[in-house]
């Protein structure tokens, strides 16, 4: 047997459901300030982090020790594949694309590069 629809039954079709319907203008500004927070944190830290992911890029050199002598046995140069897998599929294929008339694209993305990082 159905209940008979009453007002604010969430389990009646139709009824009222949280968080539904426009936000207020006081939620909105509390948004807006929380974005321009992140946004101002990334843009002071994006630096450190593409140092980071430029040396994750060029590899870093490990040093293997024999246990018992504590004597260096070899060097070995490490680069992490997938951090340049995901610079070839992001950074060079946004570089490399062109516009109609074949000319590079160059916008707000190259503004900042990896080579700046490293300055």
């Amino acid at each position: 047997m159905r209940k008979p629809f009453e007002k604010g039954n969430k389990l009646a079709k139709g009824g009222k459901r949280p968080g539904a319907g426009r936000k207020s203008n006081e939620e909105r500004a509390i948004k807006k300030a929380a974005s321009e927070i992140a946004k101002a944190y990334i843009e002071e830290h994006v630096m450190t982090v593409l140092g980071s992911y430029k040396k994750l890029i060029e590899g870093r050199i490990v040093r293997h020790f024999d246990k018992q002598t504590g004597n260096l046995i070899c060097e070995e140069e490490v680069i992490d594949s997938a951090a340049v897998r995901h610079a070839m599929d992001t950074l060079v294929a946004k570089r490399a694309s062109e516009d109609k008339e074949g000319n590079a694209a160059t916008g707000p993305l190259w503004s900042l590069t990896i080579k700046q990082a490293s300055e």
